[in-house]
């Protein structure tokens, strides 16, 4: 039962109020209504009796028009419809309680001004004998409320208690309070007491982050690169992993990567995917590319040495590859412990950013490995050696039977991206590697949507669906990360208010349209039919991230229900239930609004392209508003 529309009035008298006016100016056109779910006379099952009182209460539809200009406003309760005249400013109109809908509008000299429909209808059917009152709104544009904050700020108007609806926001911690700043929460330690060795080139850390070249046959030139490799420097990564596979046109996009790289004073490294090269025999050909590009001005060098590394490969002769190369390589493949051969490798990347069952797949009957945990064995069997740890917000591919590669599951995404950052900060990794730059397919991308790509059959869950909150939101965490530090809180220079979410809830039925409910190639094990693998284990949450310089008041509005939580100075985290329609942030401090804004999408209950889309979209709230950090 929502009371949010009051705050409006409200907002409306405050500042005339303290303007010492005695009439209230109107900005805007807007219908507040307001009335019971029940007429008193309705027979409840509450074994409790009506409240004294109750006999003075009218069973009416009370609307409070506040307009710019008089008009007509029509109150349809229950299919009775009583059309009135509001003056301009503020008034209330009623009409009679009618069993049924409840639909409201405004018209002047015939013609439509806003209108809509209430989501709670009048009913005599009742459990228990609520004289509570159902409150909304219907502003310019049309549609019904509790509408998202947009109109008044919070300059003038303090936001009111959440609705008994959801009470609390659900922090990410406990169940009773939000989660603290980095400053407050701390990642176990590695289970191993070796300390990684930091390289000896003069940086103590490197940031990586990993870019498909296989999606970018359709770039013409080395131009084409250069907003990539801009934005990337910009926000703290020193060098691309360039994923290559055995395409025919490999060599040239590499060669244009490069020539980019170092124009733009930026690094980049070959990563070898072995789902293409051949561990077992491709070793001299490996050696050969690292040492064709290692020459490039723009190769990154550890410990003086061409730096290498790679998308599994367990299997592949680094003794070959060195001799092949006849160069100095720093070899760091993604290896995997009991499995490759470590004593062969200056370093090792692990890929898995993702809680998972321990087989390449969500948590599921009981096991769970942690990214924590796969730290630790990375750091036990490396042995001192340099670890790549890796970091990634999001994982969820829905390929079907229209492509060859079918694979259809997801990884818990949630609030991983802000706990990865902070157990970054107390495991201080030699290097991290952030998964990816551009792997739309996966849906792990943090580069913007209009780097220049090709499809390869993702179009369809990541189309409008921009991560750039998640490329803002690093910004802070690389710099601590390179100063060693534990504490983003200092590395916070303006105020910025990360959020993603879902698309849909998940249980959205999309069975009759989505592409993945017939039968494909199955000979990886990573295809299902319908929602993907591990849904079930992802929340129908909004999450949020405030990034703050001061302490302040957060606000959230989810299709119509407001959440206020009070967010320390640094970086905090919460999530608060996923509600159909439009999406809502503002921060405030003392009463005044500092800045607010209306996602571009909302949350729907119909299956986007007729798909299961579990791709998220994650976007900035700032004083500047969205942010895709330009180069």
């Amino acid at each position: 039962m929502p009371h949010d529309g009051l705050r409006d009035v409200a907002a409306a008298y405050i500042k005339a109020f303290k303007a010492g006016e005695k009439s209230v100016t109107v900005e805007k056109d807007e219908l507040v209504y307001y009335y019971r779910p029940s007429p008193k006379g309705a027979t409840c099952s509450d074994p409790v009796a009506v409240p004294n009182g109750a006999d003075f209460d009218g069973d009416s539809v009370f609307v409070i028009s506040m307009l710019t200009a008089p008009g007509k406003v029509t109150i349809t309760s229950g299919g009775t419809t009583v059309e009135l005249d509001a003056p301009a400013g503020v008034t209330t109109l009623s009409a009679p309680m009618g069993v049924g809908k409840q639909a409201f509008a405004l018209s002047r000299d015939g013609a439509s001004v806003l209108s809509g429909t209430s989501d709670r209808d009048i009913s005599e059917e009742c459990e228990v004998n609520n004289f509570n009152i159902y409150v909304g709104t219907v502003v310019g544009g049309g549609g019904s409320a509790p509408a998202p904050p947009t109109e008044p700020s919070p300059t003038e108007t303090a936001a009111p208690e959440p609705p008994v609806t959801a009470t609390e926001p659900v922090p990410s911690s406990t169940p009773t309070e939000p989660v603290p700043s980095p400053t407050e929460t701390s990642a176990p330690a590695p289970s191993d007491p070796t300390t990684p060795a930091p390289p000896s080139d003069g940086s103590d850390k490197l940031v990586f982050c990993h870019f498909m070249i296989g999606i970018v046959s359709n770039r013409q030139s080395a131009a084409d690169y250069d907003d990539d490799m801009k934005r990337a420097k910009a926000i703290g990564i020193d060098a691309f992993a360039l994923n290559i596979g055995v395409d025919p046109y490999t060599d040239a996009q590499l060669a244009l990567a490069y020539e980019s790289a170092a124009n733009n004073d930026m690094k980049v490294f070959i990563s070898f995917d072995f789902n293409w090269y051949k561990d077992t025999s491709d070793a001299s050909r490996v050696g050969q590319m690292a040492a064709k590009y290692g020459a490039l001005p723009a190769q990154l060098k550890v410990d003086g040495k061409v730096f290498i590394s790679s998308f599994a490969g367990d299997a592949l002769d680094v003794a070959t590859v060195r001799a092949s190369a006849g160069v100095d390589l720093y070899v760091a493949p993604n290896f995997h412990p009991g499995m490759g051969d470590f004593s062969q490798l200056d370093g090792a990347l692990n890929w898995m950013g993702w809680p998972s069952d321990g087989n390449n797949k969500a948590p599921k009957d009981g096991k769970e490995v942690t990214v924590e945990a796969g730290d630790k064995e990375y750091l036990s069997t490396l042995n001192g050696k340099g670890y790549i740890a890796p970091v990634s917000p999001w994982f969820s591919t829905h390929f079907g039977s229209e492509v060859p590669y079918s694979k259809n599951w997801v990884f818990p995404g949630d609030l991983l991206w802000y706990n990865r950052w902070n157990e970054i900060l107390d495991l201080k990794p030699n290097f991290i590697e952030i998964v990816t730059w551009n792997d739309y397919g996966e849906s792990h991308y943090i580069g913007p949507l209009n780097s220049p790509h090709t499809d390869d059959g993702g179009s369809k869950w990541v189309n409008d669906m921009p991560h750039g909150g998640w490329l803002d939101m690093a910004i802070p965490y690389i710099k601590a990360y390179k100063a060693g530090s534990n504490d983003v809180s200092q590395f916070i220079t303006e105020d910025q208010v990360i959020y993603w979410y879902r698309r849909t809830p998940k249980d959205v039925n999309c069975d009759a349209t989505d592409t993945t409910m017939g039968t494909a190639d199955n000979s990886t094990g990573n295809y299902f039919e319908g929602r993907p693998d591990g849904f079930e284990i992802m929340n129908d949450s909004v999450f949020v991230v405030p990034l703050l310089t001061s302490a302040g008041q957060v606000s959230v509005n989810s299709g119509g229900t407001l959440y206020t939580f009070d967010a320390p100075a640094g970086a905090s985290s919460f999530e608060v239930p996923m509600g159909l329609g439009a999406q809502a942030f503002a921060l405030s401090r003392g009463g005044s609004e500092v800045f607010s804004d209306v996602s571009l999408m909302p949350i729907s209950d119909e299956c986007p392209c007729g798909i299961y889309n579990f791709n998220g979209e994650s976007l900035l709230s700032s004083a500047g508003l969205y942010s895709e950090h330009p180069p």
